[in-house]
């Protein structure tokens, strides 16, 4: 698969995940932070297993597994906690 096709699959795959709809209501709490880190991810001359990590990331990120954001130009992130209960 070429680069261009996959970063669309990508991209497709991260609006599907990001973007709620509501009635006339659509939430996007998470797009400004998980696009910004897909097009930083996108435009790096980096191997695969590199962006890969990345996109993992993300993926948790989307998934409320973890705190993503960017400090001073560089991507950080937090591991959220859970409780006792196995919540968050």
């Amino acid at each position: 698969m070429n680069h261009a096709k996959m970063n669309e699959e990508i991209k497709h795959h991260l609006i599907n995940s990001i973007i709620k709809k509501e009635d006339n209501v659509v939430y996007a709490d998470k797009m400004f932070v998980a696009f910004s880190v897909l097009k930083w991810i996108l435009e790096q001359k980096v191997n695969e297993s590199v962006k890969a990590k990345y996109f993992n990331h993300i993926d948790r990120f989307l998934a409320d597994e973890i705190d993503l954001y960017w400090e001073d130009g560089t991507i950080r992130y937090k591991t959220k906690k859970k409780d006792n209960r196995g919540k968050k």
